[in-house]
């Protein structure tokens, strides 16, 4: 998680060792809100990062593991999509919306 500002640095580290030593843009992956913040990511540390498994075909593939969500956080979702870094996420997040589900990165796990 990126919520606690001492980490921040740290993990700028590490994905830039990661991108030293890879040749492939670095991906993160989970279909909720903190996750679709990617745009924090690409904004502060790596502007190079891609979504990996968020997109609606995960959402429908772990349709059972789909969790509902509330008013508060669909009115986040919907700020998300105002974002343009984030273009790349906005069939996933229009899913999201319409179907009122998010997926935990832990349910793809199983």
């Amino acid at each position: 998680m990126l919520d606690a500002p001492m980490q921040l640095p740290q993990l700028k580290t590490s994905l830039n060792n990661l991108i030293r030593h890879s040749t492939k843009s670095v991906s993160v992956a989970d279909v909720s809100l903190p996750h679709l913040t990617v745009t924090r990511v690409r904004t502060e540390i790596l502007p190079t990062v891609q979504p990996y498994r968020m997109s609606v075909a995960e959402l429908q593939t772990y349709q059972a593991y789909t969790q509902p969500f509330s008013k508060d956080y669909a009115e986040k979702l919907k700020k998300l999509k105002e974002q343009e870094r984030l273009s790349d996420c906005l069939d996933c997040i229009d899913y999201m919306l319409n179907n009122k589900v998010r997926l935990e990165q832990e349910a793809m796990l199983t």
